[in-house]
């Protein structure tokens, strides 16, 4: 083999050797962010198709809109954003770009096997995807994008709440994100929901949607730790939560009219125990 011949060879050797090495990455990639790619296509075409509704997205709250050309999906995601910026704008302010996947996109064979996210959010590009088109994924992924934007000082406050509460209970994320090591599920010792005990950045993101659903602060579970009344007070002084946010949240859980039921029901809980161990006792 002449000389030539030999730097061919490892000229092929090579291209074979990067090539498999980028198809690894993709494989890998796609298997953590199967909407990676869809991304990509959308931002490819994102000057072909813009729609009334668009337009009104990057006007009137100024994030860029890529994604789903299906104008009524879109309406429905401007309606989110509405409601965020009527009741909390500043939850709006570190989100340049929203990028709604399609519901193609969300049930193709290619993306549903890999996919066990609602949203993501994309703290460095400072985006947000959106599968699930609701007010709850939306506030939720606009959390993780303050979040990250938020000053140490927050994190430490939170810190001294919360300790070393995350973990300790909640089900690995893998195994199942919506129920506590008992099977239960809701409000526990702090967190809104099992997956807010998975880390401070999903604890916070969990926390906000919740303001948008004030009937939710009427569970009697929130009276059973003083934690749900310290975390809303620093979301508020952060600005995760605006102050009819916060007051509504505090009233419901301060004025629960099924509090005092609460305490009757754990009076007599007492007692039955007391009577039970009297009983026990007895010969």
């Amino acid at each position: 083999m002449s000389f030539i011949q030999k730097i061919k060879e490892k000229k092929k050797v090579i291209i074979a050797g990067a090539a498999l090495a980028i198809a690894e990455a993709a494989v890998f990639v796609h298997s953590r962010y199967p909407t990676a790619f869809p991304h990509i296509y959308y931002t490819a075409t994102d000057s072909f198709t813009t729609t009334p509704t668009e337009k009104i997205i990057e006007e009137q709250f100024g994030i860029d809109y890529e994604g789903d050309s299906n104008e009524d999906r879109q309406k429905e995601l401007a309606q989110h954003l509405q409601t965020v910026y009527d009741q909390n704008p500043a939850l709006l302010n570190h989100c340049q770009k929203i990028v709604l996947h399609s519901e193609t996109v969300r049930s193709s064979p290619l993306v549903k096997p890999f996919l066990d996210y609602d949203g993501l959010a994309t703290s460095p590009g400072a985006s947000i995807n959106i599968l699930n088109n609701t007010i709850e994924v939306v506030t939720h992924e606009l959390a993780h994008l303050k979040y990250h934007r938020t000053p140490n000082k927050f994190k430490e406050k939170l810190a001294k709440i919360f300790g070393d509460s995350y973990h300790l209970e909640a089900k690995p994320v893998l195994s199942n994100k919506n129920t506590w090591i008992d099977d239960t599920n809701g409000p526990k010792d702090g967190f809104v929901v099992p997956y807010g005990a998975t880390s401070e950045s999903e604890n916070v993101a969990t926390y906000v949607p919740k303001a948008y659903n004030p009937s939710f602060w009427y569970d009697l579970r929130l009276q059973q730790s003083e934690k749900y009344l310290q975390t809303l007070t620093l979301l508020h002084e952060y600005e995760f939560i605006s102050q009819k946010q916060f007051e509504e949240a505090k009233e419901r859980i301060e004025n629960n009219p099924l509090k005092d039921l609460l305490k009757i029901l754990e009076n007599l809980k007492t007692q039955v125990n007391v009577v039970n161990g009297e009983k026990d006792d007895s010969p």
